[in-house]
């Protein structure tokens, strides 16, 4: 039966009820998708309520941490960026880098440079810089729903599936570590790859962790590291992992005995590269700058004076900081 049959006083100009009705299925649309996107700003913006801000590259807390001094680390972070871009292959792939070093040997610093560098580089996908002095970063409570939510950020065609999965249970945050990895993290990848398989292998895939060994909890090392390795099996995992930390016992057991050797590389500070030089080109730079501030004469310091404090630090950059801020300290006379 036609929708006019009993119509009266009924006049059609061209295709004015088409028209309508395209008008109406468009605007529905469209309200379909401003509604999808609130939807997910909204999964979003309450999933960072459960984010440790202190944890990102580029917080506030970590504009006053360590980096790499000009000039410095130049060939080891050459190598580590090159580490990252490399091309899969046909070999067991490495998908762990793991910076090893005893405690002042620049773990940090250096994670900082290649967190930046690779944000900069637009291959960044998430950061977590655990630190025992905030209870942010402390423990794993919050690492996941840190790291999802900088996925999210960095990689939009992830962002609704995260939100979405948020925002289906929000107590998700409170649950076991495995049940938020996959909720938060795994799910929503896949469901992603899924939808655009092609931009997949274009998304950023760097993912960089400092100080794990600071993560209170022994048993929780443990799990984030099993954790890591779970989703590094994963063939919608697209991630690489740079791991910068001490190698206490949790890390020694996954990386030199456990089920993570066989795809991690290593990079150990005390032993793979020639740290003097380093050292050399930072005591020479912050002594040029005291110089300047203190009006002081060029030949200060002796060049012996200089390869003593190399000697001294023993390959340690915290001993090389520490040593610059007590000679710059406006109490003290530097040349004293």
């Amino acid at each position: 039966m036609s929708v006019l049959e009993h119509a009266t006083n009924v006049s059609i100009n061209d295709s004015a009820i088409t028209s309508v009705l395209n008008t109406v299925n468009a605007n529905f649309n469209i309200a379909g998708t401003i509604n999808n996107n609130y939807n997910s700003i909204d999964g979003i913006v309450e999933l960072y309520k459960h984010v440790a801000t202190s944890a990102l590259h580029n917080s506030i807390e970590r504009s006053q941490g360590p980096h790499c001094a000009e000039g410095t680390r130049i060939q080891l972070q050459s190598d580590v960026m090159t580490w990252l871009k490399r091309q899969a292959d046909s070999e067991i792939e490495k998908l762990f880098l793991w910076i090893l070093g005893a405690a002042g040997s620049g773990k940090s610093a250096i994670a900082q440079e290649i967190a930046e560098t690779c944000a900069r580089e637009r291959i960044l996908a998430a950061t977590f810089f655990f630190s025992f002095r905030s209870v942010e970063t402390d423990s794993y409570s919050l690492f996941i729903p840190t790291l999802a939510y900088q996925i999210a950020l960095n990689i939009p065609s992830t962002r609704e599936f995260i939100a979405a999965a948020f925002v289906n249970d929000v107590a998700v945050v409170r649950k076991d570590f495995d049940t938020q990895l996959d909720t938060l993290i795994l799910q929503p990848i896949a469901k992603a790859r899924a939808k655009s398989e092609a931009e997949w292998k274009k998304w950023p895939n760097v993912i960089v962790i400092d100080g794990l060994d600071e993560c209170k909890v022994e048993k929780e090392q443990a799990t984030i590291l099993r954790a890591l390795h779970k989703s590094l099996k994963s063939k919608d995992f697209p991630f690489r992992v740079l791991l910068a930390c001490r190698p206490e016992e949790e890390m020694r057991i996954f990386f030199l005995e456990g089920v993570g050797k066989p795809c991690t590389a290593m990079i150990d500070l005390n032993e793979d590269y020639e740290v003097d030089p380093d050292l050399d080109i930072f005591f020479r730079a912050s002594f040029a700058t005291i110089r300047t501030k203190n009006r002081i004469e060029e030949a200060w310091p002796a060049d012996e004076s200089i390869d003593e404090l190399i000697y001294r630090a023993s390959g340690q950059f915290v001993y090389a900081t520490t040593a610059i801020e007590r000679i710059n300290d406006p109490s003290r006379r530097p040349k004293e």
